[in-house]
């Protein structure tokens, strides 16, 4: 999501930053999508939204994989360390300071809302209390639940080139990235063992390393061919709603809660496929539109914060209120899009969202 093509190449890929355009807008559905009720259950809309919920769920491996593609671009692989320090350092500190903005922004709409000054620190207080109990998970997600992905592609991006540390070590990692798949599918969703720490299975290292390492195989090896890449997204996109839909048969949770699926792999070369070669003046205009992807992921749940209050203070909603859901979901996505504008104009501010 947050690499940029390599200084003195071609001009970036158009069908990549639209496929980011894409993969934004797919995050808010996963996390703001309307329609997702119990009273929608069995109903054609709660059937169309977990459609998208299940197509935005290819968001999470296509950013991943774009990562590890654009890394991969920057030069032969004994020269990659420097730049995926330099970068890991620019996602931490992106990590950090959405994580302090969102703690006083929390933190000041508390004190607001109770009309005490000393709410202000509540939202602090209780992340300390969260480190407390299970301090990694803490860090590698901080105050707010989307953050998880900042870490974890620092951590995708640096176990990627410590294979490069030395040349005999590159043959292995494609071995490695698959066991560590394996470990991040059997501790996730399919529950088969315990990590011995508290811990996401989507965070760290688990989801990002082996889908960095196939974007970097997509950089490096044959391309694949376009109708093998509709097959296999189609192939992913399946998959990634039957396991959804046997964990909801097995266990009851929803269908498009589980982080860590078999699909999820399956389809990060796919779709990258496909954004590659993505052409057209649609695909221009989405471009701009993915170019700020970052400020619209970092904000988006700060501006439902606003946008949701607002619907409450509505008052009560009627069952099946579709114009009004639909209306709160385009909300929250043409006011992040336009905050995220609108920071990357201001200098000093706009390396937050670009």
């Amino acid at each position: 999501m947050f690499l940029q093509a390599p200084p003195g190449s071609r001009s970036r890929e158009d069908g990549i930053d639209a496929f980011r355009a894409l993969g934004a807008l797919g995050v808010i559905q996963l996390h703001f999508g309307p329609f997702r009720g119990s009273e929608y259950d069995g109903t054609a809309l709660g059937m169309l939204s977990l459609l998208a919920s299940f197509l935005a769920r290819m968001a999470v491996p296509f950013f991943f994989a774009t990562s590890g593609y654009l890394l991969a671009r920057r030069g032969e692989p004994g020269t990659l360390a420097s730049a995926a320090r330099a970068q890991s350092r620019r996602i931490l500190f992106l990590f950090s300071a959405w994580s302090l903005i969102a703690l006083c922004f929390r933190g000041a709409l508390r004190a607001l809302h109770r009309g005490s000054g000393a709410e202000f620190l509540e939202p602090f207080a209780r992340l300390g209390s969260d480190f407390l109990a299970r301090p990694v998970d803490v860090l590698l997600c901080g105050p707010e639940e989307h953050l998880w992905f900042l870490p974890a592609l620092v951590m995708g991006l640096l176990l990627y080139v410590a294979f490069d540390h030395r040349p005999s070590w590159r043959a292995w990692r494609p071995a490695a990235a698959a066991a560590i798949a394996l470990i991040g599918l059997a501790a996730g969703s399919y529950g088969l063992i315990d990590l011995p720490i508290t811990l996401n299975p989507r965070s760290g290292p688990l989801l990002a390393f082996p889908l960095v390492t196939i974007g970097a195989w997509c950089a490096t090896g044959a391309r694949i061919r376009m109708r093998l890449a509709w097959a296999g997204l189609a192939s992913a996109l399946a998959l990634t709603a039957f396991e959804g839909l046997w964990f909801s048969e097995r266990r009851g949770a929803s269908p498009v809660s589980h982080d860590a699926l078999v699909g999820f792999f399956l389809a990060g070369p796919f779709i990258l496929t496909l954004a590659r070669s993505a052409r057209g003046v649609i695909v221009h205009r989405l471009a701009i539109v993915g170019r700020l992807t970052l400020g619209v992921y970092a904000c988006h749940t700060l501006v439902a914060v606003l946008v949701l209050d607002g619907v409450r203070r509505l008052g009560p909603r009627p069952p099946h209120q579709a114009g009004l859901e639909f209306a709160s979901f385009g909300l929250i996505a043409c006011i992040s899009l336009a905050l995220a504008w609108v920071l990357s104009r201001v200098p000093g501010i706009r390396r937050l969202v670009q």
